[in-house]
């Protein structure tokens, strides 16, 4: 717990950092869609490079000297600022900002992160809740659940020995479900999101997307994100999937999805290694196949990314709009793109109202509805027929 505690932190004032972020990017990816599980998981997504925030940087500073920047202006000059590391000149932005446009979401988003990734937890986490009471349900929820990775680093700093029983999302499933992972036998509850929204009253099943929200606006996918890895992997172990999945054809493996989230945190340093163990045991019977899965997919991701960085550096090369995102068409044609994640439905409140909800029973209760009215056409062609039979 020595080790976990430095560690705990970095996850609230480093990785989310930058996860609650908002400018015009933001946009563009509430537009593009989040990527689904499995490429968040492996890091296959789009991340720019230094020189794209370097160019804005540069162009949009030269409008702050002439005093002609926008409302929309001062949040893309803050962000290339965090992104370049200058904390403290994204924070005066914004303070800047305030003064001249009061009371926006955008304003109290970013300050409250550029807050946190100062070091100032507590005073980030004022504006964050701030930003969640202006617009409660803004871009995949994710301030909902960067909020509590920072009250989560708060607390393991006041508390020692806080991380060990919590994650980011609050108590460890083992504490919240009641199971145990140390026994000579151990096995993972029924999955089921709603038994975990039950257990968890802060969350919603939004729980997904707010992760992967935080991990692709965060930026780069090399970053120490082992805590979002991590809760993600005991949300897939213990939730399963029962509202959501990737843009694939085929439902993909949510005890497959968890062990290699449980890699990814253990790759990224997490200090978890003994719980990463524990439910990697369990979930050994895919270990095989995961592990092949993970490995083959996290050289295509990084491979990925590298190519998305390098045609963006021509385009910036050439004086082309990298922020424009038709002009990556090329490049989706020769490398594809990410998956998306897709909502289908609602969470269904009861595991029976999720069974009937599955598209095989779906099927079957059509069939039912066509053969039942397919019946009762006979019928009434035979009464209608014994009516016009001439008596004897």
């Amino acid at each position: 717990m020595r080790r976990l505690l430095p560690l705990a932190l970095l996850v609230a004032v480093a990785a989310p950092a930058s996860a609650c972020l908002w400018d015009y990017d933001t946009l563009v990816e509430e537009q593009r869609g989040l990527p689904s599980l499995e490429d968040a998981i492996l890091g296959r997504y789009e991340v720019h490079t230094r020189e794209y925030y370097e160019r804005r940087r540069d162009r949009l500073e030269a409008k702050a000297a002439a005093g002609s920047l926008d409302e929309g202006e001062h949040d893309d000059l803050a962000v290339a600022h965090e992104r370049l590391g200058d904390v403290e000149r994204a924070i005066a932005l914004m303070r800047l900002k305030e003064a001249r446009w009061p009371g926006r979401y955008t304003t109290a988003a970013n300050l409250g992160t550029f807050l946190a990734h100062a070091g100032r937890l507590e005073e980030g986490l004022a504006h964050l809740e701030e930003a969640i009471r202006i617009n409660p349900d803004a871009h995949f929820g994710r301030e909902r659940y960067q909020v509590t990775a920072i009250r989560f680093a708060i607390e393991a700093a006041r508390d020692p020995t806080y991380a060990a029983r919590h994650m980011m999302l609050g108590p460890t499933m083992e504490v919240a479900l009641g199971f145990d992972l140390t026994g000579e036998h151990p096995s993972l509850p029924h999955r089921s999101l709603s038994r975990v929204l039950a257990a968890y009253p802060g969350l919603r099943e939004d729980v997904y997307s707010g992760i992967v929200g935080m991990l692709k606006l965060g930026g780069d996918p090399r970053a120490p994100w082992h805590e979002f890895y991590y809760a993600l992997g005991e949300v897939l172990a213990c939730g399963g999937w029962e509202t959501v999945w990737s843009g694939r054809e085929r439902l993909p493996d949510a005890q497959r999805l968890a062990w290699m989230a449980f890699q990814r945190a253990r790759e990224a340093g997490s200090p978890r290694g003994d719980a990463i163990a524990r439910y990697q045991r369990v979930l050994s019977p895919r270990e095989g196949s995961a592990a092949h899965d993970y490995t083959t997919g996290r050289r295509r991701a990084e491979a990925w990314v590298d190519a998305y960085q390098a045609f963006e550096r021509d385009l910036l090369a050439r004086g082309e709009d990298a922020s424009d995102p038709a002009r990556f068409e090329p490049f989706y044609a020769a490398h594809g793109r990410p998956d998306r994640l897709v909502y289908p439905r609602r969470a269904r409140p009861t595991d029976v109202a999720h069974w009937l909800s599955t598209p095989a029973v779906a099927y079957t209760a059509a069939m039912a509805a066509i053969v039942l009215v397919a019946a009762l056409y006979v019928a009434l062609r035979v009464r209608a027929g014994r009516r016009r039979a001439p008596t004897k």
